[in-house]
């Protein structure tokens, strides 16, 4: 396939300029997507530092690698390269390789300049970008299936404790393992909630193709978005950043469709779609949360759960 080689058709192309960071992160999400080794050829850290790794690099955080020699830091950064885009279109002429969307040389400024006049948001860029964000929303659900494998350790290790007291009839620790049992319930279907919700996000995201389709698709997404993140802060407090940025481009191509239509589009609370979304995303989550044990029987602080007596 021919690579662009005006500015008209890099635009046409759909091909946007992104930071450095942003380029990284969407073809490493495109790499846990396909369930393509990250750093192939690098042994011995799939328990440790690669998973903390690649959390890094999905979040846009700075790295550094400190170890001491023979630990495979040299590779793991050589391996790096392979994160960034085949190809980057440059002005030509260039001395310092201009991006052709922002140039900062006087030359590419004046040959950008001659070749438009105009500072136009086409549809495939911004589709292009919907996509990106869908993918990395895509990716969370994998991140969150982790959170809430422990929390059914957690669940399964306090639930036996919660019966052997009731056997053993400990009615102060009962009430104890009752109560922490209770939180991670809640925990859990903060977690399945997100998922489900996060997920229903991402599908709709992939459909959307036309200008009409970008205020009703993004709106929404971005008030679930806003929603998840405050509600994960206590279970999952690391989605916190990654939810962050993904919102910030949200509402960023909000802005640039609200330039192209004249709209003015509000960015406030949740709107009717959104919450629709979160009540079906709470209702799934309550329902699977359930099936997993049965609820632990809750009485009123003056009634005991236990009655003592000589057992028959």
């Amino acid at each position: 396939m021919s690579r662009p080689a005006t500015l008209g058709q890099l635009r046409e192309s759909g091909w946007e300029s992104v930071p450095v960071k942003e380029e990284v992160r969407r073809n490493a999400a495109a790499k846990v997507k396909a369930g393509e080794p990250m750093f192939p050829g690098v042994l011995g850290y799939d328990d440790t530092v690669l998973p903390q790794l690649e959390n890094a690099l999905l979040a846009g955080h700075d790295v550094i690698f400190l170890g001491e020699r023979g630990q495979a830091k040299t590779r793991m950064i050589r391996t790096l390269t392979e994160l960034l885009d085949e190809w980057m279109p440059i002005v030509a002429g260039s001395e310092i390789n201009d991006d052709p969307f922002g140039p900062v040389s006087k030359h590419a400024r004046d040959l950008t300049q001659r070749a438009t006049s105009l500072r136009r948001i086409d549809i495939d860029r911004l589709t292009g970008r919907v996509l990106a964000v869908g993918d990395a929303i895509q990716v969370r659900p994998g991140r969150l299936d982790a959170a809430l494998a422990k929390l059914n350790q957690r669940e399964s290790m306090i639930f036996r404790k919660t019966v052997h007291s009731v056997q053993v009839h400990d009615q102060e620790s009962s009430k104890a393992y009752s109560n922490e049992l209770s939180e991670v319930k809640k925990m859990k279907k903060i977690v399945t909630q997100s998922r489900v919700a996060l997920e229903q996000i991402s599908i709709r995201l992939q459909t959307v193709t036309e200008l009409g389709d970008f205020a009703a698709t993004i709106a929404p997404a971005i008030g679930v978005v806003r929603t998840v993140r405050r509600t994960l802060g206590e279970a999952v407090p690391d989605a916190q950043d990654t939810l962050g940025e993904i919102g910030s481009q949200l509402n960023s191509i909000m802005v640039d469709v609200g330039e192209i239509t004249g709209t003015n589009f509000s960015l406030g609370e949740p709107n009717e779609d959104a919450q629709k979304i979160l009540a079906e995303a709470s209702a799934i989550a309550e329902k699977r949360v359930n099936e997993t044990f049965p609820d632990v029987p809750a009485s009123n602080a003056d009634e005991p759960i236990f009655t003592s007596g000589e057992q028959g």
